[in-house]
């Protein structure tokens, strides 16, 4: 059974190694995309608050100026709880690669957009991560061979611990496997290496790759769903595939925002000085949303931000994503409805309140990426992703190894005597 389960973790390894060692590398990569982009959208977008006691522009003015001056209809809009951010305007019909509008709580003035070139760069490495950066039919065909991956790689790692545990249950025989060796040198190490990286490192492997099988395959979700009998219905899938950007990021260029970009280029207003005609500004109807937003800070203490969703429909109420974190921890977020007329809290929905199957839905997304224990979480993701790159490189040197010996002994000369015994062995027959 060992030897069965030994050839089946070194075949499939060798189908899917250097697969699964881009996915570690661009992982490892992608691992502060968050904190990076909120660090250069901070150099980019500078903002000085006012001085203190100056109060903010009422949501509802705050959103008119922008929508009359810069032509904006605002699909979202978040605030935050620090004062010393902007608010930040979301579209529908942003690009790709473009970021949020982000405006003077206190002015109303344009700052700029989080169109950043750390953005743009970890958007090229989460294509590579998914589907290798490939386009249009190729990019369908690599996303199938990658998330295949996903899954040899889920069973390498099952196997690979049943092969860890030794044939004699000793200390001496544990030790080789759980500690690292100074003084190994060639096959030694990479064997040491293998086995103590496989061991340390596979409970948080299996839940980074198990977590990866789910985000790949629908099928996968869908059974979730089923065995916990709850309903997809009504979920608006906010940890889905990262609309890669998932993979293991595609946290997204802002930490908070949705798509983003600059007002446009006929806008009249900010960002191109009134030169152009402004087409003629969309009905928006965002009356109430002062008495709402009241509610939603409210509803939460210590919140970070709200996030306000503005509806198409003029009369719906309003829908609010309220969160402790800086984002990727479901468990410290909640949605809240709230009426536009009464101002009455129609439905808060925290993620107890979830069902079973959106909630783990939602914790092997943030999982996958370690975002669910926040900055540490991550460190650990980047370590442990680390050591899967290590083991597809040790892995494959044992292999080499183990394939140049035995090219080795089939060049080496038969002894003499092995011969004689040979050809007895044929007279007799």
């Amino acid at each position: 059974m060992r030897k069965f389960f030994f050839w089946f973790h070194l075949c499939l390894g060798l189908c899917a190694g250097l697969i699964i060692l881009e996915k570690c590398v661009t992982g490892i990569i992608l691992t502060y995309e968050k904190q990076i982009n909120n660090w250069e959208r901070h150099q980019t977008v500078p903002y000085t608050p006012a001085a203190a006691g100056t109060p903010k522009l009422p949501a509802e003015d705050l959103i008119a100026q922008v929508h009359k001056e810069a032509d904006i209809t605002p699909q979202e809009v978040t605030f935050y709880s620090s004062p010393t951010e902007p608010v930040g305007f979301s579209t529908d019909d942003m690009t790709e690669n473009e970021g949020s509008h982000y405006f003077d709580p206190y002015t109303g003035k344009f700052l700029g957009f989080n169109t950043t070139g750390s953005r743009q760069f970890f958007r090229s490495v989460n294509h590579l991560h998914r589907w290798m950066g490939l386009e249009g039919k190729q990019r369908n065909a690599a996303e199938q061979i990658f998330n295949a991956a996903n899954v040899i790689f889920f069973f390498i790692l099952l196997s690979g611990i049943y092969l860890w545990i030794p044939r004699k249950m000793t200390w001496q025989h544990f030790k080789p496997v759980l500690l690292f060796r100074k003084k190994a040198t060639g096959k030694a190490r990479d064997f040491n290496w293998h086995n103590v990286i496989g061991v340390w490192a596979w409970l948080p492997l299996v839940l980074i790759v198990g977590s990866a099988i789910e985000m790949s395959y629908e099928g996968v979700r869908s059974a979730i769903y089923s065995a916990t009998d709850s309903s997809q219905q009504g979920d608006d899938k906010k940890g889905k595939k990262k609309k890669k950007g998932g993979g293991k990021k595609g946290k997204g260029g802002d930490q908070f925002a949705k798509k983003g970009g600059g007002p446009r280029e006929d806008a009249a207003g900010p960002g191109n000085g009134g030169e152009r005609p402004r087409e003629e500004a969309r009905p928006l109807n965002v009356a109430g949303l002062n008495a709402a937003l009241a509610v939603a800070e409210q509803q939460v203490p210590g919140w970070n931000l709200v996030r306000a969703r503005i509806p198409e429909n003029q009369n719906a109420a309003f829908s609010f994503t309220i969160d402790k974190s800086n984002g990727g921890e479901p468990q410290e977020a909640g949605t809240l409805m709230v009426a536009r007329d009464s101002g009455q809290v129609l439905r808060w929905t925290p993620v107890e309140a979830e069902t079973l199957g959106r909630r783990i839905e939602d914790t092997l997304r943030y999982m996958h990426t370690g975002e669910i224990l926040g900055t540490p979480g991550e460190t650990l993701a980047l370590v442990v992703t680390a050591g899967g790159g290590m083991l597809v490189y040790t892995g494959i040197a044992l292999s080499l190894r183990r394939f140049s010996n035995w090219r080795k002994r089939r060049k080496r000369p038969v002894p003499v005597a092995k011969e004689k015994e040979k050809d007895a062995t044929l007279v007799a027959s």
